[in-house]
Parts: structure tokens; C-alpha cells; sequence
């Protein structure tokens, strides 16, 4: 979980501005979203990265292309599973103060804790 940032920012500033590449272990895999150009970002750190084909250029994709795309939203529906796991706490639904940001990260840590005493979920 990357620490609360004020204003706004995007996803790759984000990520760069959190170090949560440097996190990652040497020759792992990641997956993002096709708008997010973190390509330079994850060949420094030989971390590869996984990015779903799209349809824009082909008329169709191919069998491979369609079985790496199955496999993969099948894990990114759990990730969104997960994600709305967490949104179910009312303390992290609300807004809050400015001035509360420092109390903040230790209740979403505190939640995410709280997440993982729940049953798992499966990829099928």
C-alpha cells in the first residue's frame, strides 16, 4: 500500500514518488494498465512488465494473446475484489482533514491487517 499523497498525481509519478518499484524483486513480473508508461521504470530494476494486449491494431487477437488476456483478468478481478474488501470500512469511506493525513496510514494499514483475517480468494 503506497502512503497517502495530497493534491493530485498520477499513477506513475505515484509509483516513482513511493518507491514501490524498489520493493519488487530483481526479474519479477508486474502488471499494469495499458495507460500507465512505466517501461523505463521497470527495465532499470529488471522487473518485467506485463501489459494486456489490446484490440486496436489487429482485427483479431491470437489464440495465445487470448489466453494470456483470460489469465490475467481472472487475477486482476481478484485484485478488485480485494480493493473493495477494503472500501468497506466506513473509516476509510468518509473524507477527512487535511490535518488527520498522519493518522490516516496507520488505520488503512490497521484495515488492510483486518482484510487478510477474512477467507481467501481463489483464482479457478
Amino acid at each position: 500500500m503506497s502512503k497517502a499523497y495530497l493534491g493530485k498525481i498520477s499513477v506513475k509519478a505515484l509509483t516513482v514518488y513511493c518507491e514501490n518499484l524498489d520493493r519488487i524483486p530483481f526479474n519479477s513480473m508486474i502488471m499494469a494498465d495499458k495507460g500507465i508508461n512505466i517501461c523505463n521504470e521497470c527495465e532499470q530494476r529488471g522487473i518485467s512488465l506485463y501489459v494486456p494486449h489490446g484490440k486496436r491494431c489487429h482485427s483479431q487477437m491470437t489464440s495465445s494473446a487470448v489466453f494470456d488476456t483470460k489469465r490475467i483478468s481472472n487475477n486482476r478481478i481478484i485484485i478488485e475484489q480485494v480493493i473493495r474488501r477494503l472500501k468497506t470500512f466506513k473509516i476509510l469511506a468518509n473524507e477527512h482533514f487535511i490535518s488527520m493525513i498522519s493518522h490516516m496510514m496507520p488505520c488503512c494499514g490497521i484495515c488492510a491487517a483486518f482484510c487478510n483475517f477474512r477467507e481467501p480468494m481463489y483464482t479457478f
